[in-house]
């Protein structure tokens, strides 16, 4: 501690780390196995920011799961950033992202994510992403996300892929929209 605030540095081995009780919410149940760093910089008369990384070979939260995980982020304002790489239902991905927890000034609340993403088989999507029709596939390419309470959007730029017995060329687009109980699909 000093006159310019408080600041906290740790590295931890985490083993099945379920984060409810932390955050004193059923959201955020977790199941959590890896190495984690933070520092955590509290300053006098202004936010808080904790930095962090995190490496390790399966984590699960908001009833998704990821393994072979490689994250780097921050969070501040209620704002979580964080870049990172994992595997996860049959794919690899990687993705740079912001999740805007709660609402501040000239921030309103919401999610925006770009990212890769290689061998994405529609069928083994998690059972939450629902709205994704299921077929055999193995899509390779880029993605941004987007939602909001409004709704929400993913657009999709292929590489070479498949998409049941076709071929897919490199540039194809795809999106998918989400407004209350109304979803869309197009390509170009």
């Amino acid at each position: 501690r000093s006159a310019s605030g408080r600041q906290f540095d740790g590295a931890f081995d985490l083993d099945q780390l379920n984060l409810t009780g932390l955050f004193n919410e059923p959201r955020w149940t977790t199941n959590i196995t890896g190495h984690a760093t933070m520092q955590a910089a509290m300053p006098s008369g202004s936010a808080s920011r904790i930095g962090f990384t995190f490496a390790g070979p399966r984590a699960s939260a908001f009833d998704y799961q990821g393994e072979d995980i490689d994250v780097t982020g921050d969070w501040s304002d209620g704002r979580l950033s964080f870049r990172g790489k994992t595997s996860g239902y049959g794919t690899a991905a990687t993705i740079d992202a912001a999740w805007q927890f709660t609402e501040v000034p000239d921030k309103a609340s919401g999610f925006t994510g770009t990212g890769t993403f290689a061998h994405a088989d529609l069928r083994r999507l998690p059972a939450q992403l629902s709205v994704i029709p299921r077929f055999a596939s193995s899509l390779n390419g880029r993605f941004n996300l987007r939602y909001s309470a409004r709704g929400w959007q993913a657009d999709t730029t292929l590489a070479s892929s498949t998409f049941e017995d076709a071929t897919l060329a490199a540039g194809t687009i795809g999106h998918v929209r989400a407004e209350g109980a109304v979803v869309s699909y197009s390509a170009d």
